[in-house]
Order: C-alpha cells, then sequence, then structure tokens
C-alpha cells in the first residue's frame, strides 16, 4: 500500500524502437472526442485513465516527441498538481536501454526522477489514495480517446515509504523499498488488466 503523505514509486522502463514516430501516428484504437483530438502521449503510471478522479488520484504521462518529456501529477479534489519535466534538446528515447523512471511525493513537495536523478521538482505538498488501484501503463478507464499504455517494457517496480525528495542530495537513495517486484514476462494488448504485464505493443 502507498504512503498517502509520503512516497517514492521506481520502475525499469525499455520503450519501443522508434518511440517519438510511433505516438505521431493515430493508434487504430484512439478516438475523437468532440473537437478534440487524442494526446501523442501515454501513461507510465495511472490511476483513473480518463474517468473522473477522486481525489489523490495521479498519473505519470511520457510524451515522447522533441518537445515533450515527463508529467507527473497529482489530484487533490479541487485541481491537479504537475510536475514536469522537459527533455533536453537532442534527446530520444533509446530502445536499446532500460531507464529507471520514478516520482516522488513528500512534505518537501514532489518530483520525477530518471536513472536515479531528480530531474524536476515542485513545492507542491499533496496526499496520494492508499486505497485505490494504480497501474503500470493506464488504468481500464479508456473512454472518451482508447487505450494509451506508453508501449514499452516494464520491470522492477519498487514502492518505498518514504519521498527521495527528503534525501539531501538529488540522487534518489530512499533506503530499503517497502515492495520490490521483478515482473514475470507476459505478452498482451492495451485491453487487459496490466497488474502482472511487462510488455506493452
Amino acid at each position: 500500500r502507498l504512503g498517502a503523505k509520503e512516497g517514492t514509486i521506481t520502475f525499469k522502463y525499455k520503450p519501443i524502437p522508434n518511440l517519438a514516430s510511433a505516438y505521431a501516428t493515430r493508434h487504430a484504437g484512439w478516438t475523437d472526442y468532440g473537437q478534440n483530438k487524442p494526446p501523442q502521449s501515454g501513461f507510465l503510471l495511472d490511476t483513473v485513465g480518463w474517468n473522473a478522479a477522486p481525489a489523490g488520484s495521479f498519473a505519470l504521462v511520457l510524451d515522447p516527441s522533441a518537445a515533450g518529456g515527463l508529467s507527473f501529477g497529482v489530484w487533490d479534489g479541487s485541481k491537479w498538481h504537475y510536475v514536469n519535466w522537459k527533455t533536453p534538446a537532442g534527446w530520444k528515447w533509446d530502445s536499446e536501454r532500460w531507464y529507471e523512471v520514478g516520482v516522488a511525493w513528500g512534505i518537501t513537495g514532489m518530483g520525477v526522477l530518471v536513472d536515479g536523478q531528480l530531474m524536476a521538482s515542485i513545492p507542491d505538498v499533496v496526499s496520494v489514495s492508499s486505497a485505490n488501484a494504480w497501474f503500470l501503463g493506464q488504468a481500464p478507464g479508456y473512454w472518451p480517446y482508447g487505450p494509451h499504455t506508453m508501449m514499452g517494457t516494464y520491470d522492477d517496480v519498487r514502492v518505498y515509504g518514504v519521498s527521495t525528495l527528503s534525501a539531501s542530495t538529488t540522487s534518489a537513495s530512499p533506503g530499503a523499498p517497502l515492495v520490490s517486484q521483478a515482473l514475470e514476462p507476459s505478452t498482451a494488448d492495451q485491453t487487459v488488466s496490466y497488474q502482472n504485464q511487462v510488455k506493452v505493443t
């Protein structure tokens, strides 16, 4: 169970080849909502999909375009709090390597981590839901835009009871995880539960 007031989630993520072009191309399962087009991004972590969000809901979204990056948002019941990391010029998500991606929240704010380094943070103090299920990829609430789990391979999920933002340096060192799970390999499309999923294609 996640710590509502403080915690860190990390996991390993390996993108599919040509990730940016894959999300620049319309997926067969994507649909428009009125005049609004589906976003060209995908969920790495999520609790609600496109559904109405109860307080404490959160999502980590990856936009793989040249102008994109990682965005970690938490809903406090009245508004979303976002910490955004824009990838630097020339950045490309390499399909030949694993990235350690993470999010943290606590009394000093919210942060986004990549490969053990704090890439972006804000001082907003939020609480996440410790009761609701959370998912690698998108929670199964696909309407109206369709499935948007970030394609790639996921592994080595770790949940910590402390925030990495509490550390004295920007290097993530939250101690021993409360939960550490190497996932069993399986292949699935974007219409199933992601609790035991590793590869998303």
